[in-house]
């Protein structure tokens, strides 16, 4: 069942493309580069939601909430997508858009192929990143939110870190590293069955839910989810047209050695 669709994010992107025709030199670059980064992750959230919205949007055994953001103790988790079974145990899924593919070396460091350099460079890991979103989503429900109990235990979820790639990339996999959890979006149906045959021993079936329990939980954690508010001006260094239209009288009568600061907003 899916509870929660990702936010739309096509406003931040119309004023990325308002601020691009603005902007100039290498302001006008880094918004370029801000709108490459955010149209392939929306694709490659588009993509995996539509194939896990296909094998669990019917579920009444797994909740679906995609695009969560959480914020607790100046911490923030941005999880992609969330599966959330009834035995509750969690899948926190990363999603990435590598369209040539990646590259997981011994060290369990990523490289992502570069096609305009031909070569491999590194990029963070994705599963280092899901790890601390996993951190700040198990504070969070432990600190803000009522889970079921069970002769007067309270229960806990566990979690298992997902990083979710294109269907079509190329995944090169180190024998020295553990990449397991780095799988493609049209494998994802599979590998979750296979974790909780896996998991799926006394201690799962003792907290198994009903739906409307679950759904309940979900609800609780929905409720907690904060939406990014960006100031694009701001974050580029590109004044309002108010305040650089209030600013233009004045500056001819300024002295030769008078310099004007800028400043963001």
């Amino acid at each position: 069942m899916i509870l929660k669709n990702a936010d739309d994010k096509s406003a931040d992107v119309d004023v990325l493309e308002a601020l691009h025709k603005e902007a100039e030199g290498d302001i006008q670059r880094r918004i370029a580069a801000e709108l490459r980064n955010m149209r392939s992750g929306v694709k490659g959230e588009k993509d995996a939601a539509y194939l896990i919205d296909f094998d669990f949007g019917k579920s009444k055994n797994t909740a679906v909430i995609h695009d969560l953001r959480l914020e607790l103790a100046g911490r923030v988790a941005q999880i992609d997508h969330l599966l959330f079974h009834r035995s509750l145990l969690v899948f926190v899924a990363e999603s990435k858009h590598f369209h040539a593919g990646i590259k997981i070396n011994e060290q369990g460091e990523f490289l992502q192929w570069n096609d305009f350099k031909k070569t491999y460079e590194g990029i963070p890991s994705p599963i280092e990143q899901n790890r601390r979103h996993v951190e700040v989503l198990y504070d969070v429900i432990s600190q803000n939110m009522v889970m079921p109990s069970r002769l007067g235990i309270t229960l806990e979820p566990k979690f298992a870190s997902t990083v979710i790639v294109s269907k079509n990339a190329r995944i090169d996999r180190s024998n020295g590293f553990d990449s397991r959890e780095v799988i493609k979006a049209d494998m994802l149906s599979k590998h979750v069955e296979q974790v909780l045959d896996y998991e799926m021993g006394l201690t799962l079936l003792a907290k198994l839910v009903d739906t409307k329990t679950l759904v309940d939980i979900c609800e609780q954690l929905i409720a907690l989810h904060r939406p990014a508010r960006v100031d694009w001006r701001a974050k580029f260094f590109l004044r309002h047209k108010q305040a650089a239209a209030l600013l233009a009288p004045c500056s001819s009568t300024l002295p030769a050695t008078t310099e004007i600061q800028a400043f963001p907003g």
